[in-house]
């Protein structure tokens, strides 16, 4: 071995006490990651986490692509699931669900959305911590509904007596994410 392939093996002290970096689950995104799905790179732009009254939490994060915003959500019911939607208006819902819940508490079992029909399959109660779990979280009431072959779901979310949001979307697998990767000004990984 000869003096320079001496030196060529050596790497230098900051290499050398270098911490490996270990892949990064989807579960581990923060605001600012990025992430690849369906061929296109999203940003972690928020982060919210939901604690339910029936005992269970969620995690959910937005992300954004260009003037496009999707809701990325894990939970557990019968085990993790993961889904990806999308906020609609709930006066697209057909009927009027917002003045049917207004007026009774409770929305119809069945809703049609976009041609598409779901059914109730769950609701409850629960709080909203943006950010995380810091500070109180916002009290909120939700009903779930899935479609018959439970491929898509719409959830209506009630805030307060009067405000409400929806979101549509479908089930995904947590391995149709890809290349996720922290912001340049993250070094936590």
């Amino acid at each position: 071995m000869g003096l320079f392939d001496f030196l060529k093996g050596k790497k230098n002290k900051a290499q050398q006490h270098e911490l490996p970096k270990r892949e990064i689950l989807l579960s581990d995104i923060r605001v600012g990651y990025f992430v690849e799905y369906q061929l296109r790179l999203w940003q972690v732009t928020a982060y919210n986490q939901y604690d339910f009254l029936d005992e269970t939490m969620a995690d959910e994060w937005e992300l954004q692509e260009g003037d496009e915003s999707i809701f990325l959500e894990v939970g557990e019911d019968d085990g993790m699931y993961w889904t990806v939607s999308k906020s609609i208006s709930i006066g697209k819902i057909e009927g009027n669900v917002r003045k049917s819940i207004i007026k009774t508490d409770e929305p119809p079992e069945r809703i049609v959305y976009d041609g598409r029909t779901y059914y109730l399959d769950d609701s409850g109660g629960g709080y909203c911590f943006e950010g995380g779990r810091d500070g109180d979280g916002e009290e909120f009431v939700y009903w779930t509904f899935e479609t018959e072959d439970e491929k898509f779901v719409l959830t209506i979310e009630r805030w307060d007596e009067a405000d409400f949001e929806a979101f549509q979307g479908y089930y995904v697998n947590e391995d149709e994410f890809t290349n996720i990767y922290p912001s340049d000004q993250d070094n936590s990984v």
